[in-house]
C-alpha cells in the first residue's frame, strides 16, 4: 500500500535529520499520540486533561456494513483521559472512553471506561520505567463479550542523545491480548516534536467469524430481491487474528501546559484498518 512506503520514508527522514533541541522543563509531556502510555506521571497535586478524535477506515469483511458496501469506519470521539497526580511517581488515571459509531453494522455508543493506578519506579541514567495496572467495564461498543476486564501494563522510555526510544506492553485479561509498542521520537522545529512507530495486537482468544448471508426481502409493490449482508455467526469460534500497525505522530507544545497533536497510520495485515488518522489535545491544570 502507498501510505505505507510514504509514512516509512517521512519517518526515516525524520529520523535522519538534525534536530533542534528544546527547553523540555517542566513542559507538559502526555499519553497521546499513538499505541500505548508514556513512562512519566504527572507531578502531585496536578491534574491533566487529554481528549482527541480518530477515525478508521476498513477494507475486511470482518468489518463489512449491512448495505453491502466492502468499505467501512468507525470514528471515535473523546478518546477521554484524567490523569491526577497523587504523588510525584504514582498517578491516577481514568480513561472515560470514547463515543463510538460505525457500520459493522451500525452502532454507536461509549467504548470501554477504565481506572487504574500507574507508578514510575526507575528515573535515572536517561532511563524511565513505569508500571500500571487498570480495571475496566463495558459499556457499549466493545470487541469484547466480558462485563469487566483487567489490565497490567510496563513502559520504558530511554534517552538516545537528540532521541527518544520509547518500548510499551500490556496485557488485557478480558480480550486475552497483548499489545506491544516501539516508538522513536524526537524534537523538530520550536514546539513540535514527532513520533514514528510500529505496534501490535497479539490476540490470544477466539471471536465469531463474519458470514455472507443471503435474504429474499418482499418489497411494498410484491416483488421480491435477494440481498447480501454479512453477520457474525455466534455458534461457531475461530482463533482470533494478531494486527500490526504504524503511525507517524506529531505534537505541538502551545503553552508549558498545552498541547495539540495529531497523526495517521496504515495497518499492515488484512485484520487492521487499512487508514486511520486522529488528533487530540491535552491540557495540565
Amino acid at each position: 500500500m502507498v501510505l505505507r512506503h510514504v509514512l516509512l520514508a517521512a519517518g526515516l527522514l525524520l529520523i535522519s535529520i538534525p534536530l533542534l533541541a528544546q527547553d523540555e522543563e517542566d513542559t507538559i509531556s502526555t499519553e497521546r499520540p499513538g499505541f500505548g502510555d508514556s513512562a512519566g506521571t504527572v507531578k502531585k497535586g496536578t491534574l491533566q486533561v487529554e481528549m482527541g478524535f480518530a477515525y478508521n477506515k476498513f477494507d475486511d469483511q470482518t468489518l463489512v456494513p449491512l448495505n453491502g458496501d466492502k468499505s467501512a469506519s468507525q470514528k471515535d470521539f473523546g478518546e477521554l483521559l484524567l490523569r491526577y497526580g497523587l504523588s510525584d511517581k504514582l498517578e491516577l488515571a481514568v480513561t472515560g472512553g470514547s463515543f463510538s459509531s460505525r457500520n459493522q453494522p451500525d452502532q454507536s455508543g461509549w467504548s470501554e471506561v477504565f481506572v487504574g493506578l500507574k507508578y514510575r519506579f526507575y528515573d535515572k541514567n536517561d532511563m524511565v520505567m513505569a508500571v500500571s495496572g487498570s480495571l475496566g467495564s463495558t459499556t457499549g461498543i466493545t470487541f469484547s463479550d466480558r462485563e469487566s476486564q483487567a489490565q497490567v501494563a510496563y513502559a520504558l522510555e530511554k534517552a538516545m542523545g537528540e532521541r527518544n526510544l520509547s518500548f510499551y506492553s500490556s496485557y488485557n485479561e478480558g480480550d486475552d491480548e497483548l499489545t506491544l509498542s516501539l516508538y522513536i521520537d524526537g524534537d523538530l522545529i520550536e514546539g513540535w516534536s514527532y513520533a514514528l512507530g510500529v505496534a501490535s495486537f497479539l490476540a490470544h482468544g477466539e471471536v465469531n467469524p463474519v458470514e455472507e448471508l443471503e435474504v429474499l426481502i418482499i418489497n411494498p409493490d410484491g416483488s421480491t430481491t435477494l440481498d447480501t449482508f454479512w453477520q457474525e455467526n455466534e455458534n461457531v469460534l475461530i482463533d482470533a487474528e494478531n494486527q500490526y500497525f504504524v503511525d507517524l505522530n506529531f505534537s505541538y507544545t502551545l503553552t508549558r501546559d498545552s498541547q495539540f497533536d495529531f497523526y495517521l497510520g496504515t495497518g499492515l495485515d488484512n485484520k487492521s484498518p487499512d487508514f486511520f488518522f486522529g488528533l487530540g489535545y491535552a491540557h495540565r491544570f
